[in-house]
């Protein structure tokens, strides 16, 4: 823009043009150029503030980019939108007084607040946070155990010592072998059968010779056993389930069904396995057992559900407990090794379960002492006792392979596993490490080593002997020999085992040997000779 003005009227040029310029750096005025009047622009502004974190304005809402009235929050004391627990954070809110933007803050956990009385269940006490499930103090009940008579019945009274928790249960118990009279549904690929295998093979689970039991066996569709158990006033079922031994690589899957409520059903096993388990029955009128074929076809899957048994759970107690992996004889003054240490725990039902080294603690072994001494494992506040012999020395015979003069077998002789299928060494259920396993050759060709004494002057020869976990039918002939003399014989079937202390000190050779016995067959006749050892 221009306007043009005389030469000489150089005032008048100057305002003129420091009018226009401010009209073109701010639009905000305007010119009437024709009467020379000008007139300003008046901004509107909006009633709603605009804002930040920081600070809250108005904006204009004419054509022009201004803010007035630009300020910082005025935040009031704020409130609690949410309230801090144990286990979450809360959150303050602050609200601006001027444009009510706002803002929120942490609030840090508070600390658990403990009830000052117990809570229980029927294994453990505890003190519970009144905010939170959030336990401290939990310990297993310390018992006193009374019993009583109640309306003519006999039960199990126990009273924890610490938190008063009383369980009770009526005495007894019931072996579903014994209920064929409750049975109501059965079916599957053969009729299941108690006591005793459904195919008619030996009746073992894991190596252990099984007294009471329900086998069945899977097709395409569940094996399974049904019974009526509405007149009981039981409150757990339970048993141990596995594969018999027919050693086939094959699974299987247990359930319970407790009034058409699946209660418990099992991972996929397989052969060399077992689970320990316990049902909550309390109210039930049926109880149904049931094995499927895991998916991989149904052969070779017969099972077992092992001293399948109702009970009150307060009645339930470990009765037994045999340490496995722990060698017998021990040289004095060196401490015991329990690297591989393992135990077998059985209970009143019969049933039973291995437990690892973790589960139970050793004490009382005095190295020092020569001879026999027990020592004490004690399992949840049960204490049992455990013989083993100290010995001046002593030699394991899987450690001498070198004084092995003759050996035969119809699989090369293994240690401390199965000679025909190199699975885990395990006599009668219990596993040994140092086992030696055999298998006779034919009916008229036994199995056995041979072991050169003539350098070995301690002795006393020390095993447990039997047929292995693949030995799963037919029985064989023991035989242990000092030279050519019989020291030891006897007919043993899958199952069995035989604990053995012989007097050798006056042989050149220790012959053990496994041949056929009343079955007159080798078939499955792997076999061995754990925890072998000779000693002073």
């Amino acid at each position: 823009m221009s306007l043009y003005l005389g030469y000489g009227d150089t005032k008048m040029k100057n305002k003129i043009n420091l009018l226009l310029m401010l009209f073109l750096f701010t639009g905000c005025s305007s010119m009437d150029t024709s009467s020379n009047n000008t007139s300003e622009h008046e901004h509107t502004y909006s009633e709603t503030w605009s804002k930040d974190g920081v600070y809250h304005w108005h904006e204009s809402t004419c054509e022009h980019e201004i803010i007035i009235d630009k300020a910082e929050h005025d935040y009031d004391e704020g409130k609690i939108t949410k309230k801090a627990t144990c286990k979450e954070n809360g959150i303050k809110t602050y609200t601006c007084k001027v444009c009510e933007f706002k803002k929120t803050e942490e609030l840090p956990l508070i600390e658990h607040d403990f009830e000052t009385t117990y809570r229980s269940d029927d294994d453990y006490h505890w003190y519970e946070c009144k905010n939170c499930d959030t336990r401290k103090d939990q310990a297993s009940h310390d018992f006193n155990v009374s019993y009583q008579e109640i309306d003519g019945e006999q039960y199990k009274i126990k009273t924890c010592k610490i938190c008063n928790k009383v369980v009770q249960g009526k005495l007894g118990l019931t072996k579903l072998t014994s209920l064929s009279d409750k049975v109501t549904d059965k079916g599957g690929y053969v009729t299941p059968q108690f006591n005793r295998s459904c195919l008619n093979s030996e009746f073992t689970l894991n190596g252990f010779k099984i007294e009471d039991g329900i086998s069945m066996h899977p097709s395409e569709n569940d094996g399974f056993i049904t019974f009526d158990i509405s007149s009981y006033e039981y409150d757990t079922f339970v048993s141990t389930i596995g594969k018999t031994d027919q050693q086939k690589d094959c699974n299987v899957r247990f359930k319970v069904i407790v009034d058409d409520l699946i209660k418990y059903e099992s991972p996929l096993i397989k052969n060399a396995e077992m689970e320990y388990i316990e049902v909550d029955i309390k109210d039930a009128k049926k109880l149904s057992l049931c094995v499927s074929n895991g998916g991989d076809s149904f052969s070779f899957d017969e099972s077992v559900f092992a001293y399948p048994t109702l009970i009150n759970k307060v009645n339930l107690d470990v009765v037994d407990l045999t340490l496995e992996n722990l060698p017998y004889v021990q040289k004095v003054n060196q401490d015991l090794s329990l690297d591989n240490v393992s135990a077998i725990v059985k209970y009143n039902t019969g049933a039973f379960k291995r437990i690892n080294k973790d589960e139970f603690t050793i004490a009382n072994y005095d190295k020092t002492l020569l001879g026999k001494q027990n020592i004490n494992v004690t399992y949840n506040d049960k204490e049992f006792t455990h013989e083993l012999l100290n010995s001046e020395d002593n030699i394991y015979l899987n450690t001498i392979q070198d004084k092995w003069v003759e050996q035969n077998s119809y699989f090369t002789p293994t240690i401390g596993e199965d000679c025909d299928d190199q699975t885990q060494f395990a006599i009668g259920g219990y596993i040994f490490d140092n086992g030696i396993c055999i298998h006779p050759k034919g009916n008229e060709d036994p199995g056995f080593i041979k072991i050169d004494l003539s350098e070995i002057n301690y002795g006393k020869f020390h095993t447990v002997l039997g047929k292995t976990r693949k030995g799963i039918a037919y029985d064989l002939t023991f035989n242990i020999y000092g030279d050519e003399e019989v020291l030891f014989t006897k007919i043993l079937r899958p199952g069995q085992f035989e604990t053995v202390d012989l007097d050798i000190s006056t042989y050149q050779t220790l012959k053990l040997e496994v041949k056929i016995g009343n079955d007159n067959t080798i078939t499955y006749g792997s076999s061995g000779f754990a925890d072998t050892v000779i000693y002073k």
